[in-house]
């Protein structure tokens, strides 16, 4: 048996060096979400229809955007990695490794009037939590845990342009981010494991990521 660690230090060290490099502020546009327009959001934010007059046009549909940008660099909790249920597709108990951001801004951005106006920013506290599971296809994989399970300490500002409330836009942020959701996970890449001809006629079973 084989097992490979990484000291926590380590980790740590890379976080920040990630946060150094601008690697974690990024752009999520309806080019890589196709539902995250104005007709979806309008949904969720009713107020959002008035501004690109979808209210009385309904092919009145335009693009949104989200940009994220973290305010100081993530730390790193390494935990069990314990996953249970379907083995093609199953449920992370503990993650392997939680990323946790403090104060993460992210910024909403709507096509009005053909220009992009910010409709509101969301700052909120994060913890993402990722595993590894082995398939019964030989490949390894990344499980990513209930991102609306690590949300807190959620603030809305910025909202002006909208009627909403700020408390109801905190309340539909569950559902914003389910919409970028389904990308975020298949974006995950997998790892074919080598088999038996390419170990000299060893087999590799992978019992697990801890």
């Amino acid at each position: 048996m084989v097992a490979v660690g990484i000291p926590a230090q380590v980790v740590d060290q890379g976080m920040w060096s990630i946060y150094r490099t601008g690697s974690l502020c990024f752009t999520l546009d309806h080019t890589q979400v196709p539902q995250l327009n104005t007709g979806a959001l309008g949904l969720l934010l009713p107020s959002l229809a008035q501004l690109t007059r979808r209210d009385k046009f309904e092919e009145a549909v335009y693009p949104a955007r989200v940009e994220m940008r973290p305010s100081s660099p993530p730390t790193v909790r390494i935990g069990t990695g314990v996953t249970s249920g379907d083995p093609n597709m199953p449920r992370l108990d503990d993650a392997l490794i939680e990323i946790n951001f403090t104060d993460l801004q992210l910024d909403l951005f709507a096509s009005v009037e053909e220009r992009f106006v910010r409709v509101a920013t969301v700052r909120l506290d994060l913890a993402l939590g990722l595993g590894l599971y082995a398939d019964p296809a030989g490949n390894l994989n990344f499980a990513l845990a209930d991102i609306n399970q690590g949300l807190q300490n959620v603030r809305v500002e910025n909202s002006e342009i909208l009627a909403e409330d700020p408390a109801e836009l905190e309340a539909a942020l569950p559902a914003l981010v389910s919409l970028a959701l389904p990308q975020l996970t298949d974006s995950l890449p997998s790892f074919a494991l080598p088999d038996a001809s390419e170990l000299g006629g060893f087999t590799l079973d992978v019992l697990g990521a801890r």
